[in-house]
């Protein structure tokens, strides 16, 4: 479970083509860090977890970074952006529909 004071930021470093990532726990003067090492691997050779994440970390992390500025590379949207949209869409053909004196 993901600590109440535990909070992630991301900040897009445009100097630098990418992101940093924090996880902090200010009113226990904590941070998280972790260093990443690279090992041969070899076809047939399970692989060590990179990284694991409960689900409401990972939740974090992912909002930490849509707040930097990350998007999924296909250009898909959250389903909150979609229903926005859906919504302004619906608005704005009642607008023409309106205008237009169709019922």
């Amino acid at each position: 479970m993901l600590s109440s004071d535990l909070r992630y930021r991301a900040f897009f470093r445009h100097d630098m083509r990418g992101v940093e990532l924090y996880a902090l726990n200010k009113p226990a003067n904590k941070v998280r860090s972790m260093t990443i090492t690279e090992q041969d691997w070899t076809e047939g050779y399970q692989a060590p977890v990179f990284w694991y994440l409960p689900e409401d970390e990972a939740q974090a992390v992912m909002t930490a970074l849509w707040d930097a500025g990350v998007r999924p590379a296909s250009g898909e949207g959250s389903s909150g952006q979609l229903a926005a949209t859906e919504r302004h869409l619906a608005d704005m053909k009642a607008i023409a529909f309106h205008k237009l004196g169709i019922t």
